[in-house]
Order: C-alpha cells, then sequence, then structure tokens
C-alpha cells in the first residue's frame, strides 16, 4: 500500500519499514484519536503543528475533552513556536514527543475512569502547562 495516496496519511520510515498513519477523514480528533496519532516514531515540525491545528479545530466542537485537546493543541504549538527557524536534533523532538504521549495517556485514562479523575488530571496537565504558555 502506497501511504502517499491516502488521505491525512503520514509515512514513517521506522527502521527501513514504512508504517502508514491515517485520520480517518469527517473524524474530529479526540484523546484516543489523539494517543494513535502520537504513536509516531519521529515528526517533523509540520506534522506538529498540524497536530496542534486538529486539536484545537476539533476543541472548538463542545464536549468533554475540548479542555484537553485545547491543552494539547497549545503546548505543541509553544513547541513548534519555540523552535521554529533554529536546528533542533531528533532526540529532542522524540522527548517532546514521548512527554505529550505520556501527558495525552493520563488525560485519556483519567477521561474514561471518571468526571473527578479527568477534571484532576486537566488541572495538573494546565498547571504543568500555565508556565510556558505567553499569551
Amino acid at each position: 500500500m502506497d501511504c502517499a495516496s491516502l488521505p491525512d496519511s503520514g509515512a514513517v520510515d521506522a527502521s527501513g519499514d514504512v508504517v502508514c498513519f491515517v485520520i480517518v477523514q469527517g473524524r474530529k480528533m479526540n484523546l484516543q484519536l489523539a494517543s494513535v496519532w502520537l504513536e509516531r516514531p519521529h515528526v517533523g515540525f509540520s506534522d506538529i503543528r498540524q497536530f496542534a491545528s486538529q486539536c484545537r479545530d476539533a476543541a472548538t466542537v463542545s464536549g468533554r475533552e475540548s479542555a484537553a485537546l485545547v491543552l494539547l493543541g497549545e503546548r505543541a504549538t509553544v513547541f513548534s513556536e519555540r523552535h521554529e527557524g533554529a536546528a533542533v536534533s531528533a532526540r529532542d523532538v522524540d522527548e517532546f514527543l514521548a512527554e505529550l504521549r505520556k501527558d495525552t495517556s493520563v488525560l485519556k485514562e483519567a477521561s474514561v475512569a471518571s468526571d473527578a479523575a479527568f477534571l484532576e488530571a486537566l488541572n495538573a496537565f494546565a498547571s504543568q502547562l500555565a508556565p510556558t504558555i505567553v499569551l
């Protein structure tokens, strides 16, 4: 299968293998899709910006996960804007993705557990993120 022929796909060369990641057309980003998206082993700045945009777009629809998607999108935006135009090692990007993957997993698991757990996880993530966001 040729990944380039799929809509909204990303081909990633992982140890010589081509892996396809597809966001289903017409589906808005949610915590589950964000987790799947973040399983990519490597991404570039344009991919991170696309992730942020999809999170922000999905957050415009009033829903339970809107605040989490806004925060995830903002975190991705802050990272890409801070490092835009500068040489950043693949290791630094991979570390950022690992942190974002962990944060998304915590939010997703808390969302499934209960409203109280989800609210607690959102507050913790927002508190962690607040010092890095400049309005």
